[in-house]
């Protein structure tokens, strides 16, 4: 662990081993730990600059989950639900339409859909595989690479709605990254950032569970007070976070009987008006809680 330097606090010291099973490391090299000094749990050591692009240019994120090659469709099924909630949401934040922009579009989905329903939509992608799924089979602008300064400056205040869905994870200076964020908002807009949630309370009961959710691609781990934290140094006027639920009682149970998760891409809704009902008190009540798998950060700009 010597050289280890905290991407969130920048302390040098030797931090504490959370676990070195990840799921998709092939090299044994790498741990999930804690600084010492301000609590923030990460990768270490990160990959190289050179094997993050590779990373990326490959999609391997994907490839290293599912077996099969055809695994676009799959995961492309698994996004209906999160669509059909943010699309919800985009329309009661701005009911006559507007521009926004996802960071990190992937394949193209969420873009697709914002654009279908009405919204001058655009994308940013780094992954040469994933951007060429959207731009052959999806609506809406995208554009490639990441957000350097080439791109800021030339998007500067533009979009109604910044858009990145679990994103912040993944960057290497979390700070900056929102700090780009909120350069991309217009006036009055507002920039909506979801994240996974280190508190989830599956990952403290299910071991399982918690070995998936460490990967080599996720370099910073949050809880609610961190991921407050992070938003509100970037310099943003207005924050709230708030819990999100995405998975239901079908993941529960997926993870609770078979210790594994369910990749088949099944994105079905409760069938019963008894399951919707226990559906959503399971959701509101870890949201409530902030035990829930995931968060939402809603910032304005200052």
């Amino acid at each position: 662990m010597t050289g280890f330097v905290c991407l969130f606090c920048g302390q040098a010291s030797t931090p504490a081993v959370v676990s070195r099973q990840l799921r998709d490391d092939r090299t044994g090299r790498h741990a999930v730990v804690r600084c010492r000094a301000c609590g923030h749990v990460q990768l270490f050591p990160l990959p190289s600059l050179e094997e993050e692009e590779a990373f990326y240019a490959d999609d391997q994120q994907a490839r290293l989950v599912f077996a099969s090659e055809n695994f676009v469709p799959v995961l492309l099924e698994k996004k209906k639900l999160d669509l059909g909630r943010r699309i919800e949401w985009l329309r009661q934040r701005l009911p006559h339409g507007g521009r926004v922009i996802e960071v990190a579009s992937g394949y193209g989905a969420f873009v697709d859909g914002f654009s279908r329903a009405g919204y001058e939509a655009h994308g940013i992608e780094r992954s040469p595989f994933r951007l060429s799924v959207a731009r052959q089979g999806m609506n809406g602008v995208f554009h490639e690479g990441a957000l350097d300064d080439r791109f800021l400056m030339e998007h500067a205040h533009r979009f109604d709605v910044v858009f990145a869905f679990h994103r912040v994870l993944h960057a290497r200076d979390a700070h900056a990254f929102v700090r780009a964020l909120l350069a991309l908002c217009a006036p009055g807009g507002i920039v909506h950032i979801e994240e996974p949630n280190l508190g989830d309370s599956l990952m403290s009961e299910i071991p399982e569970y918690a070995n998936h959710r460490w990967q080599v691609s996720h370099y910073h781990y949050f809880a609610p007070a961190s991921f407050e934290q992070l938003l509100r140094s970037a310099g943003a006027g207005r924050v709230a976070v708030e819990g999100l639920q995405r998975y239901g009682l079908r993941h529960l149970l997926q993870w609770s009987d078979h210790h594994r998760p369910d990749l088949s891409g099944d994105a079905a809704p409760p069938s019963t008006p008894t399951l919707a009902r226990i559906e959503e008190f399971y959701r509101r009540d870890r949201e409530q809680a902030l035990t829930c798998d995931s968060m939402i950060g809603l910032v304005e700009p200052a």
